[in-house]
């Protein structure tokens, strides 16, 4: 009786990795798919690198708490 629980239970684990494609074969049309979604993701991502403005002076983060005469 026992090694038929231990039995019941290894199945009932083992089902949901059978069920979400774990056996060895690839999706049609998957890779296609995600080729060009990354292609217009690489060229939406360069185009916000575009967007984003170029400072002219370094920012210092610690500038209003010093006071002005001091430069180190």
């Amino acid at each position: 009786m026992r090694i038929l629980v231990i039995v019941a239970a290894i199945l009932a684990l083992a089902s949901p990795a059978l069920s979400q494609g774990m056996r060895g074969g690839k999706h049609r049309g998957a890779e296609q798919k995600t080729d060009t979604k990354n292609k217009a993701n690489e060229k939406d991502y360069k185009d916000a690198l575009d967007r984003v403005p170029t400072p002219t002076q370094k920012y210092d983060p610690w500038g209003n708490l010093r006071p002005s005469g001091d430069k180190h």
